[in-house]
Order: structure tokens, then C-alpha cells, then sequence
């Protein structure tokens, strides 16, 4: 078969499974995009993510625009086998490397002490959700690569703790089971808690964070 395209989409995090991740991508790609089957010559899962062998330069840019302006991807082209044709035109084979962030909407991460929810990239800006108020903000797509959103870590635990005392500027918090003290800055409460009340913390590296409602699932 001849393609004159290639989208080479690859996982930052190859454990996460892109193949997997990206099953219904064609759906998406007809819904945001219109039918562009069409121009698919061939899609082939390989280490570390997918190929997609499209026969025309536009189709692939789009299908790099869209993974870039929804899911904050970092995206690179390069030509090969430039040579011209007997009537004098130039013919390029176009390759378009396409990798994603290893945070994608939906993911919870850590923020500057808070747990925020990736609601959704778009374009230049990632949409957050506060876990433990619901506040919303923004931030640009690179802090998806930055280090300034960091991904919850596997040994993060789910504890139910009881506030012991409540001072201007720090909270002392008590695992009931254990008796194990653990410090929060005190606007971290939500207002609504007193001293004696339970509160919904994931702990993370010893540092508890605060859940608003314990109805997130994140481990």
C-alpha cells in the first residue's frame, strides 16, 4: 500500500497502556473531526503506543492538532524519502511524532499541596477541579510536563481521621486505629468541620490531603 502520512502516537508512561487507552479514538476522531476513514490506510499497535498510516499530510496534522489541543501532547514532524516524480514534483513521505503526557483528563494529581482533578485540556490550558471544595482554576498545558502536576502515587492510602484540635494556622489530625498524628494547615478544613468530627484525607509520602465527600474514587 502507499501512505504519504505517518502519526506516530507514544506513551510517555508505556504501564499506563496507550493501546489501550486509545480504543475508540476513531470514534472520537469522526465526532471532532467528520469522517476521516476514509484517508486511515492503516493503524498498528506498536511498543510504546500506535501508529496511524494516513495518505495525506492534512489528515495527519489534524489528528496531531486534536491530540494536542485535547490531551496536551507534544508534537514534532519530520520529512523522509524526498524525491520528485517525473513530472518535477516534489514527493515526501511526512511523519508526525505525537507524545502524551502521562496525566490525561480525568486523573487526579497533586498541585502545590492540593489534590486537583484534570477536568479537561483545552488548547493551551489545563481545566482543574479542587478536591476537597470543588474550586475551579486553570494552568497552562506544560505543567502537565513540568513537574508542577504530579500523579498520585501507588502507596497513597485512603484514611478516615478525626480532627483533634483546630488552631489559627495548623490542625492536628488522629487516625483513630492507630493513634499516628498527622499536621494540616488549618484552611485546609473544610469549614463546615469542628474539633471531635471524622474527616476523609488520602495520605500521601505522610502528608495527609483532604477529600471533600470520600465519593472519588483515586485508589
Amino acid at each position: 500500500f502507499f501512505f504519504q502520512a505517518e502519526d506516530g502516537i507514544r506513551d510517555v508512561e508505556r504501564s499506563r497502556g496507550l493501546v489501550e487507552r486509545s480504543r475508540g479514538l476513531g470514534d472520537v476522531y469522526k465526532r471532532q473531526m467528520g469522517n476521516i476513514e476514509e484517508n486511515i490506510v492503516e493503524v498498528e499497535g506498536v511498543r510504546g503506543g500506535i501508529d496511524i498510516k494516513v495518505s495525506d499530510f492534512s489528515t495527519a496534522r489534524r489528528i496531531a492538532e486534536y491530540l494536542r489541543s485535547k490531551l496536551g501532547a507534544h508534537v514534532k514532524e519530520s520529512f523522509k524519502g524526498i524525491s520528485q516524480d517525473r513530472e518535477g514534483r516534489r514527493r515526501a513521505e511526512l511523519t508526525v511524532s505525537i507524545r502524551l503526557p502521562a496525566i490525561l483528563p480525568g486523573d487526579i494529581v497533586v498541585m502545590e499541596d492540593e489534590l486537583v482533578k484534570i477536568l479537561s485540556i483545552e488548547g493551551e490550558h489545563v481545566v482543574l477541579e479542587r478536591i476537597r471544595d470543588g474550586g475551579r482554576g486553570t494552568v497552562k498545558t506544560i505543567a502537565l510536563w513540568d513537574g508542577t502536576l504530579k500523579k498520585v502515587p501507588d502507596n497513597a492510602e485512603k484514611k478516615t481521621l478525626i480532627i483533634s484540635t483546630i488552631d489559627d494556622d495548623v490542625a492536628c489530625l488522629v487516625d483513630p486505629v492507630t493513634g499516628q498524628v498527622f499536621y494540616i494547615e488549618a484552611d485546609k478544613i473544610p469549614y463546615d468541620l469542628r474539633e471531635g468530627d471524622a474527616i476523609t484525607t488520602l495520605i500521601i509520602d505522610g502528608k495527609p490531603y483532604v477529600l471533600n465527600t470520600g465519593n472519588i474514587t483515586i485508589i
